[in-house]
């Protein structure tokens, strides 16, 4: 097998694997949605005297990701960051053959939705009245960045794996955005902390 047919499967295989980051969170989310919708129903009809907002939260509850759930969109990204790893594997596309401008548009998508990631869990705490302060969990903090981590993970991974090692620095702005991305959920999650004990004292935690 030649050089050429190893670097077209390999990057086969990390396209595969792109499609699975972009694609998974929202098919995990949609999957959870529906059984939400099927446990409130049916607790709704079993015991009507509960009201809707009591079935809604306990089905939220029991439809929750797990942390395999949560785990499951990276697990393909590790893998094949390990088999590269293992087999020492060092194909990489020539300057003339990188595709640039593909990369470089899902780069700023990616960087556009970690922007999204990011100010949805701080906004939501800032913004969120103090009476309902206590409703935000530490879920709802972090699923913004689960699900927007994706979409940067996918070209650095590409770049990572098959860039010219001219281009080795080419994706530092996606690097920078990810960890940022990665730190907003601590960061939203002190802030509403914060938010607590200010407005309600230590008592509050």
């Amino acid at each position: 097998m030649t050089n050429e047919v190893k670097l077209r499967l390999y990057i086969t295989a990390i396209v595969i694997v792109m499609a699975i980051l972009y694609v998974s969170p929202s098919v995990i989310n949609s999957n959870a949605a529906s059984l939400r919708s099927e446990f409130s129903s049916s607790c709704f009809k079993a015991t009507p005297e509960m009201g809707f907002d009591y079935c809604w939260q306990d089905a939220g509850q029991k439809a929750a990701l797990s942390i395999w759930d949560c785990m499951l969109p990276y697990l393909s990204a590790v893998i094949i960051l390990w088999f590269s790893w293992l087999f020492k594997l060092e194909l990489r596309l020539s300057d003339n053959s990188y595709p640039k401008r593909t990369m470089n548009a899902l780069l700023w998508l990616g960087l556009l939705v970690a922007a999204i990631g990011i100010w949805i869990p701080i906004s939501e705490v800032a913004s969120t009245d103090v009476a309902k302060l206590h409703k935000i969990s530490p879920r709802q903090l972090f699923a913004p960045s689960w699900f927007a981590a994706t979409w940067l993970i996918a070209p650095l991974l590409f770049h990572r794996l098959v860039a010219p090692t001219s281009l080795a620095t080419s994706m530092k702005k996606g690097k920078i955005a990810l960890i940022l991305l990665l730190a907003t959920p601590i960061i939203a999650l002190a802030l509403l902390i914060v938010r607590l004990i200010i407005e309600f004292g230590l008592d509050a935690l």
